[in-house]
């Protein structure tokens, strides 16, 4: 009787044993399942991010410029090109007011309300056609497009009179960041005697302005040529 009892406890023994080896198993295994379902989760975030998203985030106190498809206008006229111009732009030329001025779908003015011409590209070239047509506006108008405190009467009278016709020769862009561009245009009457008038404008409010310290420093200088312009103009 007793060999009997022993036996089976051997037996039991024997049972439980299998039975602990067979649940360690089944929890190495459920444990090596988890890990494979988290490292293929992991690998499918990293994956769903792009091999190019980390070298796309902009480095640290780096501010990007404008984008050529994006808008930030008054009127939605597109950034476009943000490089400073090597040769002139392509455009359509009028005279408005004895004054010269080009017109374009890409650069402005995108508004134009009797006198008035608004809305131009957010960027130096646009910033260069705001400044042929500020010249040629009444100053009733001009005054609107100035940043800062100036009356009508420094702008000088809204009479033009007869006179010449100053036509634009070319450019110089001297400097140019994302909200400020300071440039030159180059005028003449007779195709020989050139003057030149300096403006440094700022972008604010979804459009070009011109600073009233700028306005006032804006004075004609007499050019003997075009060396260092871009020639530019009506044809």
């Amino acid at each position: 009787m007793l060999a009997a009892d022993t036996s089976r406890s051997e037996e039991e023994r024997e049972v439980a044993q299998q039975t602990a080896r067979r649940s360690t198993l089944v929890w190495v295994a459920v444990l090596i399942l988890v890990v494979l379902l988290l490292a293929t989760a992991a690998g499918w975030y990293l994956g769903s991010r792009g091999p190019d998203s980390q070298a796309a985030a902009p480095a640290v106190g780096e501010t990007a410029g404008p984008g050529e498809g994006d808008s930030d206008s008054i009127c939605g006229l597109p950034n476009g090109d943000q490089s400073i111009p090597q040769d002139g732009p392509k455009a359509t030329w009028r005279v408005e007011r004895r004054m010269t001025v080009p017109v374009s779908d890409k650069y402005g003015p995108a508004t134009e309300e009797g006198e008035d011409r608004s809305c131009f590209a957010h960027n130096p070239t646009g910033a260069l056609f705001f400044v042929l047509h500020l010249q040629a506006m009444p100053p009733s108008v001009k005054v609107n497009h100035i940043v800062g405190e100036m009356s009508k009467s420094e702008l000088g009278p809204d009479a033009v009179g007869d006179g010449p016709t100053f036509q634009v020769e070319g450019f110089k862009i001297t400097k140019a960041t994302e909200d400020r561009v300071s440039l030159s245009v180059a005028y003449s009457t007779d195709g020989e005697t050139f003057v030149a008038i300096p403006a440094t404008v700022v972008w604010r409010d979804g459009d070009w302005k011109l600073p009233a310290a700028s306005s006032r420093d804006s004075q004609a200088e007499d050019l003997a040529s075009l060396d260092g312009y871009t020639e530019w103009g009506p044809q």
